[in-house]
């Protein structure tokens, strides 16, 4: 599963590099744009993973400050980790890296830090959510 949301991120950030190859045209492209290519690959992909990581930090600290307001934890968890894919997005970084390093990096801490009603009421309705796009996509492909 990881593997393939990776691949899926790497895969949009050279998609975007070989669009920008492809509106300079073939013959405008020399040494300096390649390396301006592969420069921003890494730009695109590195920094999406950045913002991931920091808001994935940033949901485990809030997490801990919330042990008495429990009704508001889950609430943390999905507008912090939609904020990161938003955030990426908007400054045309990799949005599908950021919010796989966010989860990846708050998983651990989110699990100690958050009450059990809370963690159960995330994971149930992440495959609420999961189940429920994977008909929709299915319905759509066919």
């Amino acid at each position: 599963f990881g593997e393939c949301l990776f691949n899926d991120g790497v895969t949009v950030v050279l998609f975007n590099v070989f669009d920008a190859f492809v509106s300079l045209g073939g013959g405008a492209i020399d040494a300096k744009e390649i390396v301006k290519g592969i420069v921003s690959f890494f730009v695109v992909a590195f920094g999406g993973s950045l913002i991931g990581f920091v808001f994935g930090l940033l949901v485990a600290l809030l997490t801990r400050c919330t042990k008495n307001i429990q009704i508001i934890e889950p609430g943390f968890i999905f507008v912090l980790g939609y904020l990161s894919y938003l955030t990426a997005e908007m400054l045309s970084l990799s949005a599908i890296l950021s919010i796989l390093f966010c989860g990846m990096c708050c998983q651990k801490y989110i699990n100690a830090n958050m009450a059990e009603t809370s963690v159960e009421t995330v994971r149930y309705a992440m495959k609420v959510f999961a189940n429920g796009s994977e008909t929709i996509i299915f319905i759509f492909l066919g």
